[in-house]
């Protein structure tokens, strides 16, 4: 997080990191990532996804460990990890930071 993080977005990180989550900030990721990095993704391509998909996307972006989304969604961990990686492949993202930042470009967070 950057010192001029919003007080509101620090109570949302220490109440994630106490639940054992990860938090990155939106702004950290936006600029930890070259624009070259991420491959263009046709409009559209995230709609494929099935709604657990997009459940376990959201939990990732929102800075989730694979094993508190398993806690979460009453799954294995290897259940998390199959629904986080199919997508990836099909997004054509290489890691969580490009997959956390298609989501929130994407707005795809909440769905």
């Amino acid at each position: 997080m950057a010192k001029s993080t919003a007080c509101t977005e620090l109570v949302r990180a220490i109440i994630a990191v106490n639940a054992g989550a990860f938090f990155v900030s939106p702004g950290i990721i936006a600029g930890s990532v070259d624009e070259e990095m991420i491959p263009s993704i046709p409009k559209g391509m995230y709609e494929r996804l099935s709604k657990r998909e997009l459940e376990v996307l959201n939990q990732v972006a929102a800075g989730c460990t694979s094993s508190a989304i398993a806690r979460r969604l009453s799954l294995s961990t290897k259940t998390v990890d199959t629904y986080r990686g199919q997508p990836m492949t099909q997004l054509g993202v290489q890691n969580r930071s490009e997959l956390i930042r298609f989501v929130i470009e994407n707005r795809l967070t909440g769905m």
